[in-house]
């Protein structure tokens, strides 16, 4: 299958656009109900996601030091600033 130019940049900027949701999703649930950590489901149900593509932008969050998954992937935990 052949792609068109600038397919590739479509599909990077949705990307993008998910995992910047997702992050201000965990933001505005931390600040709204002054909670440490939020629920994965929550955060899949705001941004309408599937749960395995959270996950992986969670992780993403966690290797760059935002915040941590917990060990059984139901919470995370952002960094405090």
């Amino acid at each position: 299958m052949e792609r068109k130019r600038g397919e590739e940049k479509e599909y990077g900027k949705a990307t993008i656009a998910l995992h910047q949701k997702i992050k201000e999703a965990i933001d505005d649930a931390v600040k709204k109900d002054s909670v440490p950590c939020v629920l994965v489901s929550s955060v899949e149900k705001e941004v309408g996601a599937d749960p395995r593509t959270v996950k992986l932008h969670l992780k993403l969050l966690e290797q760059a030091g935002y915040g941590k998954l917990s060990k059984d992937g139901k919470m995370f935990c952002p960094e405090k600033k």
